[in-house]
């Protein structure tokens, strides 16, 4: 049978041995109605809380769509933005070669 925690001293020493612990920095942690204190965030159905890196990620994304259009794509290797930016770049020739094959 598994260990129970039963206090919560115990769960808050679980928490400082936690070798994960110093990630937690990195995320939007939600908060409850309170507007203070932290949320316990067990949703199933979600990416989870947001990494704060996205923001800055998304915001160029969007800066560059305002400004360039679809121009703004071929300049996503070059300001170092994630594959997932560009994908459908690839996307489209593999998804080409399925095609020509299929026919």
């Amino acid at each position: 049978m598994p260990n129970v925690i039963h206090t919560l001293s115990a769960a808050a020493d679980l928490d400082r041995q936690d070798p994960l612990a110093r990630f937690r920095q990195q995320f939007a942690l939600p908060l409850q109605a309170d507007g203070q204190s932290a949320a316990i965030y067990l949703c199933g159905n979600s990416l989870g809380p947001m990494p704060h890196a996205v923001r800055d990620v998304m915001n160029r994304t969007l800066d560059d769509w305002a400004t360039l259009g679809v121009r703004g794509t071929s300049r996503v290797l070059a300001r170092g933005f994630p594959m997932w930016t560009i994908l459908h770049h690839h996307l489209l020739s593999l998804w080409a070669l399925t095609l020509v094959m299929w026919c």
